[in-house]
C-alpha cells in the first residue's frame, strides 16, 4: 500500500508551470514596458530555477521514500 505519493504533486507542479509559462508568453505580446521586464526579472525568472530545485528535491525524495519503504515491508520468504 502507498501511503504517499510524491510524484502526482510534482506532475501537477509542471503542469502548473507550463500554464504560467504560456500565460506569461500572451502577457508580454501586449505589456512590453519596463514594468513588465521588471515583473519579469522580479518574479518569473527567480521562480525558473525554483520550481527546477523543488522537482528534484521531490524526486530525490520519492526515491528515498520508495527505498524506505521496501526496506520496512514485510518480505515474502519463497519456499
Amino acid at each position: 500500500m502507498r501511503i504517499v505519493d510524491l510524484r502526482s504533486p510534482s506532475a501537477n507542479l509542471i503542469d502548473a508551470y507550463e500554464q504560467l509559462e504560456i500565460a506569461w508568453n500572451r502577457v508580454k505580446e501586449t505589456w512590453g514596458d519596463s514594468a513588465m521586464q521588471a515583473f519579469e526579472d522580479n518574479y518569473m525568472e527567480p521562480i525558473r530555477p525554483r520550481i527546477r530545485m523543488t522537482l528534484d528535491a521531490a524526486s530525490r525524495l520519492a526515491s528515498v521514500y520508495d527505498e524506505a519503504q521496501r526496506e520496512c515491508s514485510p518480505r515474502k520468504e519463497q519456499y
